[in-house]
């Protein structure tokens, strides 16, 4: 039987490995806390939806990344802006540069709402799905229905 001697030295290594350990995993719970919760999934609390709380936060997560000034959808000649100071005028004030008889938002009418038709059917009337290369969750969508539904007000 193979027994292993500790000598002091040793127990207090360990305690001090235990003791970095331990504060490394403190200071992660430090530094995350406070940190938001992703949001794509969860829908408001208040059964209302918020254009800045509910609506943003989806485009801010999965959009501006290419719907921006400088980014790839203005580059190929769509210049739909989707940051926070430029996103609700965009929409309720412009239509599809493909197709310009197709406004972005219909108020009260998602159906009618290029927007609606571009993040919830795989095949919209122009161009391809958004975002590229993925798709909202259900959850999403349906933010975004209810908001148009709503009267797609800029809450």
């Amino acid at each position: 039987m193979n027994q292993r001697a500790y000598s002091p030295n040793s127990w207090l290594e360990m305690g001090r490995l235990g003791a970095i350990t331990g504060g490394l995993a403190c200071l992660l719970l430090i530094m995350t806390a406070g940190c938001p919760l992703p949001t794509d999934t969860l829908p408001p609390t208040d059964g209302m939806v918020s254009y800045g709380r509910d609506v943003q936060a989806i485009f801010d997560a999965k959009c501006v990344s290419c719907h921006q000034p400088t980014g790839f959808a203005a580059l190929t000649g769509i210049p739909l802006d989707l940051r926070a100071e430029e996103s609700f005028a965009s929409l309720t004030d412009g239509a599809s540069v493909q197709r310009s008889d197709l406004p972005f938002v219909v108020a009260g009418d998602p159906e009618a709402s290029f927007l609606f038709d571009k993040v919830d059917t795989g095949s919209p009337i122009v161009g391809s799905q958004m975002p590229i290369g993925a798709s909202l969750t259900d959850a999403e969508r349906e933010i975004i229905r209810q908001w148009i539904a709503d009267g797609a007000m800029d809450n």
